[in-house]
């Protein structure tokens, strides 16, 4: 992984199917690995644990990759993740805002 003041990117692919979850998250990982893309670091995740919030610290930009139930017209959408102090009952619904 990536050392803190580098010019580094991130990416985190969120998602498991032998959990029977979408793996979106992982298979866009794996596109990646493929297509490597210099000065990117990737990241599997089942799901967001407090813990990874260390692991953000190294980087310039971190994206996060998961599935959504809601519509998006082009297929995708990236968006800027501001912090935020919401929460939830359990981790497994953990948002990469919070």
């Amino acid at each position: 992984m990536s050392k803190k003041g580098r010019n580094k990117t991130l990416v985190i692919g969120i998602g498991n199917a032998s959990r029977g979850d979408d793996a979106m998250g992982w298979k866009f990982l794996d596109f990646l690995q493929e297509n490597r893309i210099p000065g990117t670091d990737l990241c599997y995740r089942y799901q967001l644990q407090v813990e990874d919030a260390e692991l953000l610290t190294g980087y310039t930009r971190v994206y996060f990759a998961d599935a959504t139930q809601e519509y998006i017209e082009e297929g995708f959408a990236i968006r800027a993740c501001l912090p935020s102090g919401a929460h939830t009952l359990t981790s497994h619904e953990l948002l990469p805002e919070t």
